[in-house]
Formats: C-alpha cells, structure tokens, sequence
C-alpha cells in the first residue's frame, strides 16, 4: 500500500550486512507494517540497528488488466535518445554499473515516457563468479533491475535535483505485483516531468506485470550516500592508544616557557632547536636568515586557581578569556607568515581535555583552546596539532613522548596518558550489552536511550521551537519530570 524509504544502505567494502525484515500482524482492516533495518554482520555488540524503510501491506484486489494504460508507444511518439542516458544520469549524481541499465529503448509523447526494459544478464558481465548470478527469473517475484530500469526512465525525465543533492525514488504507493519472473518489460510513466510519477510495467503482449500508483522523487543530499559505516546512530569519542612517532631530526622552535625542558631533550638528541619567548621573536629570527623550523611547540600552562577553578569562578572566565584571545592572535599571526607555511604549530596544554574515564579537566582555562584550534585545523588541514599532555603532577610527561605526538603528522589531536599516546576516535555507542541478538528496533530505528525517574535532562538549545518540542516528548514520551533547558 505503501512505503518510504529513510536512509540508503551503504554497502561495506569488505564483509556482509545483516538485514531484519519486520511484518506486524494484521490489523482488523487486513493492513500489516512491515520495516527494514540493517546492521553489519559481525560481532561487535555495538552496532545498532539501522533503519531504512518502513510501510504497510495490504491484500487489495490488484487492478485489472482494463484497468490498466496501455504501455506500447502510440503513434506519432517521439523517439529518445538511449545512447547517452546513462551519462545523462551520471551527470546528475546518478551511476549505475552495467548490471544495472536496463532501459533498452525510450519515447514520449502527450507528457508520458514510454520504455522498453530488460533485466541485464548477469552471466555476460564480466569477474562473476560461476554460481553466483542473479539466480533466475523464479527467484525474485520482480526482478530489481527492471523495477530499477522503471525508476532510472522517470529520473531521466524528472527536474534535477538542487545542487549538492541527488534524486531519490523515496515514497512508493499502491504497488501491486500481478505476475512474477518477467525478464523483459514495457513500461508507461504517467506525469514524467512532475517529481511524481505512476508507473505501469506490462509484458510484450500487454498483460500486466506490476502497477505503481505513485512514486516520488525528492532530493536527497549528496552527503547521505557516504559509504562509511553501515551502522550509524548515537556515536561516542573513545581515545585510543596510537603507535609513537620518531622525533624528526629537522629544525624545531620552542616558543615561551618550556617547563617539561623540550628545549634541551632535543638537544641533547641532536636536532637543531631554538628558544624564542613568543611567535613575534620567531619571526623575527628569520627576519634575521634563521631557517624556518618544521616543528614549533608551543607550551601554555596551568592558569588560573589550582586547587578548584570552581571556587573562583570569575577568575576562571577572565583566563579562558585571556587565554583564546591571546591564542587566537597567535594562530593569525602564524597563518599570515607564508615562511611558516611548511611549518606545524603543536599547541601544548595540560589537563585541559579528558581523554579517560576519571579525567577532571583540571585546567578548565586552557579547555577552550582545543575548540578554537580544532576550528583552525578544519579551515587549514596539517598546520596545527592538539597535545594534551597529562594532568596527573605525580606522572609528569616523558619528553620523547610529547615530542613524539608534536611530530606525529597523521593525528591533528593527541593525548598522552601514563605515557602513552591516545587520539580520538568515534565509535558507535554500545545499545546491547552482551551480544545477544536485539530485540525488533525501535519504531524511530534509533538506540534507545533509558531515562531515570529520579535525573534531570538537560537541553542546550532547549528554549527554541525544536528544543520544546523535544522536551514535550521526553516528558510524555520517556516519563522525564526534571528538565533544565538551556
């Protein structure tokens, strides 16, 4: 009766995807919901459910063949030209392998395009494996490709999608199969050229093989076709151990204090280093011929109250202040330099991220860096680098460590806990805890998050239109009865 399709299911490049078909029994009018989830198949517990479509079933009587429009070309249609559909397509974000074209012939005429279809043979194409073809016309009641050939004749003739985005057949209604394992098909698309379509596929002789009553095509952003993960859904950050890197033996600048003696670990490892108080005294020494180095290291310490920034709130806020203005400046001054194009500025802080269950985030004043330095790393890839080195004052930071992340050219932020190096990583949040096989997904195809009676949830962005109405459904839909909307 009818179905919407949500998100596309990317294919891994290596490995399975595990498919979960759901039919609910049926309701006293005969109509059952079926949806369509995927995850990948191996065993990580971790991966939810994902879903991608949803509909409803039905055992309407299906058409009859008067019913149905004719599907032979009338005379007088104009013939299209087929040769190039498939680039015309390509041109608009839509490409199909040669398993996939199987729109043999093309016509219009009063608004309807008419087609000839086939299914490709899977046989001829080439690097297919004996024994792992289509199967056979018994095999699909209708054959993807020629239902797929059906869709790419309405793309052809539908209006391009905006800019960064592509077409999709999204939103299918009363689709009625009346005979099955054709291999061949004419087909008529009633309202071509309307972003909606109805589709009337028959055999060469006329009898009807499948009749769509409307299909939709709306735009889809570009951006949901990446061919990452096939599991998406709540995400989180792990930091995760990374190899060390060697300490290159080319040129490095230390600029401002230098109290964990980086100056003098690289001297005393025979690379050439020089101690300049700011980014200025650097700039100024290759005013004066000195060599650009290839690594600067750029230390800023603790500020602000020690003990519990907390306590002092007011001086807390004054130095994260300080500290990004003074910083901000910095970075500008160092992109505006094309001497130091070729250059890495690794900005070191202490404390000031929590890369493991139990940080604290002592140096809540230099927190604010890391956002405004991962920005820089996103607008100027490879110029910056984060190092958080670790707040624990009774395990101080081996040098050659830190030294190692500055110099560590495929990780833009680093961690260096008990003398190891962590980076960032996003990884799906775990929404089974034991393996076991999950339960049919929930209605939104989304992890279930669990919400304590006794807790408060809170909503940044919580006082707009969007934020209220999410707060309306925890409320009502999750039993919340503490909210902090901010």
């Amino acid at each position: 009766e009818d179905l919407t399709l949500h998100t596309p299911l990317p294919l891994p490049a290596r490995g399975a995807v595990r498919m979960q078909i759901h039919v609910t029994a049926a309701d006293p009018d005969g109509r059952r919901t079926v949806t369509v989830h995927s995850r990948p198949d191996d065993d990580t517990p971790d991966h939810p459910w994902r879903r991608h479509a949803e509909g409803t079933l039905t055992a309407r009587p299906p058409a009859t063949p008067a019913d149905l429009p004719a599907t032979t070309p009338p005379d007088g249609a104009e013939p299209l030209d087929t040769d190039t559909l498939y680039d015309r397509l390509a041109a608009r974000g839509h490409t199909y392998g040669p398993a996939h074209r199987g729109v043999r012939a093309l016509w219009r005429h009063d608004g309807d395009l008419y087609a000839d279809l086939t299914v490709p043979d899977a046989r001829a194409l080439p690097d297919t494996p004996a024994g792992q073809e289509d199967g056979g016309p018994d095999r699909h009641p209708v054959h993807p490709a020629l239902l797929e050939a059906a869709v790419q004749a309405a793309l052809s003739a539908a209006p391009p999608a905006p800019d960064g985005h592509v077409l999709r057949a999204d939103r299918w209604q009363g689709l009625t199969v009346h005979a099955t394992g054709a291999r061949t098909a004419r087909l008529r698309v009633t309202g071509a050229g309307t972003g909606h379509a109805a589709l009337t596929l028959t055999d060469p002789e006329g009898r009807p093989l499948v009749t769509v009553d409307r299909v939709d095509l709306t735009p889809l952003p570009v951006t949901a076709l990446d061919h990452g993960r096939a599991a998406d859904g709540l995400h989180t950050v792990a930091w995760t151990p990374v190899p060390a890197a060697g300490a290159a033996d080319a040129a490095w600048a230390v600029l401002g204090p230098d109290p964990d003696g980086l100056a003098d670990r690289l001297a005393a490892d025979g690379a050439t280093v020089r101690a300049h108080p700011d980014l200025t005294a650097l700039r100024a020494a290759l005013d004066d011929g000195t060599a650009p180095p290839a690594t600067v290291l750029l230390p800023v310490g603790a500020t602000g109250p020690a003990d519990d920034p907390a306590d002092d709130p007011d001086t807390l806020a004054a130095a994260a202040h300080d500290s990004t203005a003074h910083l901000l400046a910095t970075l500008q001054e160092w992109l505006a330099d094309d001497r130091l194009d070729t250059a890495r500025l690794a900005v070191l802080t202490r404390g000031a991220v929590a890369a493991l269950p139990g940080d604290q985030v002592p140096d809540l004043a230099h927190a604010p860096l890391w956002g405004l330095v991962r920005t820089a790393q996103s607008e100027h890839p490879g110029r910056f680098v984060l190092v958080d080195r670790d707040p624990d004052p009774a395990d101080p930071a081996d040098p050659a460590v830190l030294l190692s992340a500055a110099a560590h050219g495929d990780e833009p932020q680093l961690a260096v806990r008990s003398g190891a190096l962590l980076a960032p990583r996003a990884r799906t949040a775990r929404t089974d805890t034991d393996g076991a096989p999950a339960a049919p997904p929930a209605a939104d195809g989304g992890p279930v998050a669990a919400f304590g009676p006794d807790g408060t949830v809170l909503v940044t962005g919580g006082t707009g239109g969007l934020g209220g109405l999410l707060a309306r459904h925890l409320v009502t839909g999750h039993g919340v009865r503490r909210l902090l909307l901010v």
